[in-house]
Formats: structure tokens, sequence, C-alpha cells
């Protein structure tokens, strides 16, 4: 790795990190020390940070990154997090006076993760650097509502003392004006990766192969999934963790396969709001008994809290099963609010979804790029969102999306184009959208088609490099 673009590693070997690379910072027009998360923790913060090291910055700059003092475990106490970020203060000083840092760019979201930026800022202020705070709250609307007046006024504080402020998209951009109309705000979209070649696998898996619902258990170990889907071990992120084999159906899906009678047109319904019928989708919804030759793939990559929907496309599941759809959904992500591997199976036992609905745990890296190889549909049933890196991903990967409108969706997943968009909140239009994609082949293709090469152009890493230096330089030149 170029020592331009240095992941430092620990507070503990920064100070001997950081001193040799004293002479080559300071011949640069602009040395910019980055502060956020680990890139190699999971989460869409960790992500672009790590795409920002990843990309391929001119020679006049010099572009480090510093991991913060993200909470390391559950169990952590508040005293501790505040202790380590004390320390971690001084790190970031040696940082910015070994490297000739002149612009500090801190990547932040809602909670302790603001307060913390807040401080962290305050101190490169102090030390002569130039800020941008790069917010990435899917909820911080909520947080700032949530605050005291005092809390209020000290995040509009933040964010007017900042010299640029970097939303996700427009809306998000208008509601900080809405908040701190002295912001200087700039839009800078989220950017994605393009896989060399898109699998086609998921499609040919037979329904339920390979998955199995993950329950923990005291002193059992990590088991594979049965073949099937080798790429993805049953588990991954859980330990200790066994596949459970212990729940069956009370009915068989298979029994509506013939039952015409049985499937409703949810999209003529008034609360799906002419979904399907569109100028730009010509009637996808084919809901006259016949059914696909394969399984339509739905993939959630996400962790699983309640605020993420989860519950809500369980409930959409059982609605699209009821229809006689033929699908499977995969469920991937680290617990949350919403249940660990024990409480998702029982909600899924409980929906009789056994055969269907799948949680695999949390997935990295070839696993996650499996999973998203052989999906059809993305399915993103956020209440709220920044502009998820999983939709971006789904695109890059040609696939076609089914989200909520909130946050940066709309402005992103175009209705009928690349994907369908519903209401927060709503099983039973999710359940529609859902069922559109699952019926209609040539419109998923279609929609993936797109989302691909909405990927290649408004996505691009190097669209991502050129508007981050367009701000490098309107600060540091």
């Amino acid at each position: 790795m170029s020592p331009m673009r240095r992941t430092f590693p620990c507070v503990s070997a920064m100070t001997a990190i950081l001193a040799p690379t004293h002479s080559r910072a300071t011949q640069t027009r602009c040395a910019v020390l980055v502060l956020g998360p680990d890139p190699a923790m999971t989460g869409g913060m960790s992500a672009v940070v790590g795409q920002m090291m990843r990309l391929d910055w001119p020679a006049r700059y010099a572009v480090t990154t510093l991991p913060d003092t993200s909470r390391k475990s559950n169990h952590e106490r508040w005293l501790a997090r505040v202790a380590r970020h004390i320390l971690q203060g001084r790190v970031i000083e040696t940082a910015i006076k070994e490297n000739g840092v002149r612009l500090v760019h801190i990547h932040t979201c809602s909670g302790m993760s603001f307060w913390r930026s807040a401080v962290d800022a305050w101190l490169a202020r102090r030390l002569g650097c130039r800020v941008v705070l790069h917010l990435h709250g899917a909820r911080f609307d909520e947080f700032h509502a949530e605050c005291e007046a005092w809390g209020q006024s000290l995040i509009r504080g933040v964010l007017r003392r900042a010299d640029i402020v970097i939303a996700l998209s427009q809306g998000w951009a208008d509601w900080i004006l809405s908040a701190e109309p002295h912001a200087s705000v700039r839009v800078v979209e989220n950017a994605v990766e393009l896989p060399a070649e898109r699998s086609t696998g998921f499609k040919q898996l037979e329904r339920g192969t390979g998955f199995q619902p993950l329950v923990s258990g005291p002193g059992s170990q990590p088991v594979e999934c049965a073949p099937g889907f080798q790429s993805v071990p049953c588990g991954t992120g859980f330990q200790p963790v066994v596949c459970s084999t212990g729940f069956q159906p009370v009915h068989d899906p298979a029994e509506f396969s013939a039952g015409a009678a049985q499937v409703k047109n949810l999209c003529h319904t008034s609360q799906v709001e002419n979904l399907c019928h569109t100028s730009q989708v010509e009637n996808p919804c084919h809901t006259n008994g016949t059914q696909p030759a394969a399984d339509c793939g739905f993939l959630m990559l996400a962790r699983m809290d309640a605020w993420k929907g989860v519950d809500d496309l369980l409930d959409a599941c059982v609605q699209l099963q009821a229809r006689g759809a033929a699908f499977e959904l995969i469920l991937a992500g680290p617990p949350g609010s919403a249940g660990d591997a024990r409480t998702l199976a029982r909600k899924i036992a409980d929906r009789q979804l056994t055969r269907v609905v799948h949680y695999v745990g949390e997935v990295r890296g070839r696993q996650k790029a499996g999973l998203l190889a052989r999906a059809d549909v993305l399915v993103q049933p956020s209440h709220s969102e920044g502009m998820p890196i999983t939709v971006l991903e789904a695109f890059a990967n040609g696939l076609a999306v089914v989200a909520t409108r909130v946050g940066a969706m709309p402005e992103v997943v175009e209705h009928g184009a690349t994907g369908l968009l519903v209401g927060p909140r709503e099983p039973h239009a999710l359940a529609a959208a859902m069922e559109c994609l699952a019926r209609d082949a040539d419109l998923r293709t279609r929609c993936g088609e797109n989302a691909r090469r909405v990927a290649e152009t408004r996505f691009s890493p190097a669209r991502f490099r050129d508007d981050l230096m367009r701000i490098y330089d309107e600060l540091c030149g």
C-alpha cells in the first residue's frame, strides 16, 4: 500500500507509524486526514472510508486515514469509550502535526458518533485545519428532534462551524439547511465498485437448499451449510451457532401453485397507489395464476434492526407466499433490535416461512459478493435511510431493487426503471411490489440492466473522487 494512503491500525502504534511520513506529506499540496470507522468493520461508513483509501488520488494529495474510537464491543461501558476518545485526541494531534495535515475529513452519523466527531472537529480547527463533516446518519433528523433545546443548539453550531458539510443526497442537504441555514452544504453521493462479472446462480438453487435457520446454543460449534450454497457458510459472524432442522412449515407453499382464485391483483388497491400500472411499467403484475419457471431470489443485506423494516418484510412474505409466488428470501446481516439468530428463526417459523426465508447471519467479502451475484432482487424496506451502500452494490450487480420512499431512496431508485418504490411500514404494498418482480422476469431483467448502467456512471468511484477533489481544492487552494 502506498505510504500516501496508509491506514493507521491502532492507537498504541500510531505515533511510531506517523513519524516517517512527515517529509513526504509536507511536500504535497493538500494533506488530508480522514477520521472514521475502521474500513475492516461492517457498515456503510466503513465501506465509504475503505473506498476513499482505494481511490486513485493524484500526486498532489496525501490522503491518510485514522480509525476512530467506534464501539469495539456491545458490552463496553460508556466511560470506557470516553476515556479511549480522550487518548485518541493526542493521536489525532500527532497525526496532524507530523504529516502537515491541512484538512480533516470527518465521517459521522447520529448519537455518540456525532458528539465524538464534534470534539474531533474542534481539535482540528484549534490546530489550524479546515474541516469537512461527512454526514451519513440515516436517522439524523430523528436524533436532532429527540435532543433537548441545548443539544439542538450544539448540533447546529457544529454544522455551522464546519467548513463544508457533505450530504448524501439533495433531500438530506435540504434538511441540513432547514436545521442550520448558515451551514455550507455540498451533495456528494456514495459510490460503488463494480464486480468484474455477474453470475446467475441463484435461480438454479432448489427452494430451501443450503439454508437452515440459525439458532444460538451454548457449547455448539459453527457448522457449514448443506450443499447448494457452499460459498456462504451459515452463521458467519455468530459464535457459537448451529444449523437447526427443527422447524417445519405447517403447510407446504407448493399447495398454492394451482390456486389461481387465491391470487389477488393487489396492484389495483389504494394502498399500492397504481404501483405497477404506470407508463414505465406496462402491467408487470401477471396475477393470472401462472408461475415463473424458477424461484425469484430476494435478498436483504442489513443489520437486523427494527427500523430497517425486518418485520415488515417478513409480513410481506406471508402475503407473497399465500398468493403462490415462487420466491426465496435471504436475510443477511449482524443481529440487531429486530432479533438475533434464535429470535429471527422463531419469527420465521411462527409465520410459516421456514422453507422460503432463511437468515444466514453476517456476511463479508466473498460471501457477501456470492449472495449479491446469486440474487434477483434486493429489498430495502427501511423506515428511514441515508444512501445505503447495499442498494448501490445491488445496482453494480445488476439487481432490481424494491425500496421504501425514505431518505435518498427516491433519488436513487427510479420507480419502474431500476426498481419499485413503496411507502415505509406498509407490508401490503411491499408484498405487491415484490410480487410484481417475482412474476415478471422481463421486468426484473430490465430494471437490473438499467441499474447496472446507473452504477457505472452516476455512482462510479471516479465520480466520487472528482467530487471530493473539488471540495479539497476549494479548501486547500
